[in-house]
């Protein structure tokens, strides 16, 4: 009788040309029939969204850290700690993780550029599903070091404003509050008070300060921008703009909102960003009349 999902002989086993090591060891084959797997779905900080195209795997090495700034990495960059088996969540957030080694606290890493959270499976078993049903066990990273020191999350530049309160967003999504510091302040989201926005206690430095120097933005993953309510070109003074330009152009990743298409709109020559819309500041067009393009020349 030939069993349908048995042990690898641990000699002589190859993966990628190189011989098996660590965990590569622990995984099984299958003749069709079974095969062990990890399956659950995997949620925002809170514990409440799904996330779809978050990278789930079994890693067979140390992970590396994740180094934080601009770069232009992509959100399907090459993952750390040679990863044994992986795949990406669905549209539901859900996944299902084939191959995985069968032993005791087996490694589970969830990341998404550079949100990324490693938990350990107590017990996988041998030629079956293994459901993750805890939500808690599978959601991101709230902040650094949360439950294992390889979890991680950007570092945040957010800027207030008058008309709109993101500073609130990101709490929701379950970032920790101990996380929210000014510049210096050791939070890996830094709050900069833009016009009538809203400051942490004791105050927080304008956003002058921050935009007039493309350093300053430099050593952020991200930047959000809170409506100001008006385009308030007096405080993007100097080289503002193309410093705002020159962060995204080195991989920098940059959310406006509503009054921040001045970015965008007023680059001055030789900036390309002007011409990436045709701009109408009149009334809005009828909704059911509104022709829009939508660029579709890659994958999302």
């Amino acid at each position: 009788t030939v069993p349908f999902c048995t042990s690898f002989p641990e000699g002589g086993k190859t993966r990628h040309g190189k011989v098996c090591t660590n965990l590569c060891l622990k995984q099984v084959s299958s003749s069709g029939k079974g095969t062990t797997s990890v399956s659950g779905t995997v949620y925002d900080p809170a514990g409440k969204v799904p996330l779809y195209n978050v990278a789930v795997y079994v890693p067979n090495a140390q992970l590396s850290p994740i180094v934080h700034g601009a770069t232009c990495d992509q959100c399907g960059s090459t993952l750390s700690g040679d990863p044994l088996v992986a795949t990406l969540t669905d549209t539901a957030g859900h996944f299902k993780l084939d191959n995985v080694p069968v032993d005791a606290n087996v490694p589970l890493v969830m990341q998404i550029g550079k949100w990324r959270r490693r938990i350990t499976i107590p017990t996988v078993a041998q030629c079956t599903d293994n459901p993750i049903a805890d939500k808690t066990l599978t959601r991101l990273a709230t902040k650094p070091a949360e439950t294992s020191p390889d979890d991680d999350i950007p570092f945040i530049g957010l800027t207030t404003g008058g008309a709109d309160a993101l500073e609130c967003l990101l709490p929701k999504i379950g970032i920790a509050a101990d996380q929210f510091t000014n510049v210096g302040g050791g939070g890996r989201v830094n709050i900069y008070q833009g016009s009538g926005g809203s400051h942490l206690s004791g105050g927080s430095p304008s956003v002058t300060t921050f935009w007039t120097a493309q350093a300053n933005l430099m050593k952020y993953d991200m930047v959000m921008l809170g409506c100001e309510g008006s385009t308030h070109p007096e405080n993007k003074t100097g080289t503002s703009l193309p410093n705002l330009e020159g962060y995204a152009n080195a991989g920098g990743r940059v959310f406006g909102t509503h009054f921040h298409y001045y970015w965008i709109q007023s680059n001055p020559a030789p900036s390309l960003w002007p011409s990436t819309a045709t701009w109408n500041h009149g009334s809005n067009p009828p909704q059911t009349n509104w022709n829009v393009t939508i660029d579709q020349s890659f994958t999302k």
